[in-house]
């Protein structure tokens, strides 16, 4: 039995895989819904979220802004243990030194992600370990709020359930 080949479709079939193996675009389109997502997790806060490439077919989501990594982590020794990422296994706090001076001015270094280091802004009352803020109120920190994490979950989920012509459909379906 003779199948019939148009040609028209063959050469539609060929520009679409052509198309989609520009991985750099396919991963920039990923990276950018990342950042809508991303954005949907912050709300309103004051928290720029963009897109970086980083190399060949290799982006990366990144979230700028005040306190953004408190957020992302969670502060204060009650915090411990919340961050969504690492209780469910997918992931971990960082591990590399930071530098950061603290409220009161001292230059502080951790070995990673760490949610009470010593200082002498810290305080213990009734019982609590925190901090002052203006000298008026005691905060002992809060828990981990995983807005870049969520965000990347949710694209994986995406990816998984989605057509793919339909994540990448922003750009009518052409990458």
């Amino acid at each position: 039995m003779p199948v019939k080949i148009e040609t028209t479709n063959v050469d539609q079939m060929l520009t679409t895989l052509k198309t989609l193996s520009d991985t750099d675009k396919i991963a920039e389109t990923l990276a950018n819904r990342g950042v809508e997502l991303a954005r949907e997790q912050y709300g309103r806060r004051k928290i720029v979220v963009t897109a970086e490439k980083v190399g060949d077919g290799d982006y990366k989501v990144v979230a700028t802004g005040r306190n953004v990594a408190f957020e992302e982590y969670g502060t204060g020794i009650y915090a411990r243990g919340s961050y969504a990422a690492e209780t469910e296994g997918e992931g971990q706090l960082p591990t590399q030194p930071i530098t950061f001076r603290t409220r009161n001015g001292e230059t502080h270094t951790t070995m990673g992600w760490e949610y009470y280091y010593p200082s002498e802004a810290k305080d213990l009352v009734n019982g609590k370990y925190g901090w002052w803020i203006n000298r008026k109120v005691f905060v002992t920190g809060a828990r981990a709020k995983a807005h870049l994490w969520k965000a990347g979950k949710r694209l994986r989920t995406e990816l998984r359930t989605k057509n793919l012509k339909d994540i990448l459909g922003s750009n009518n379906g052409n990458v």
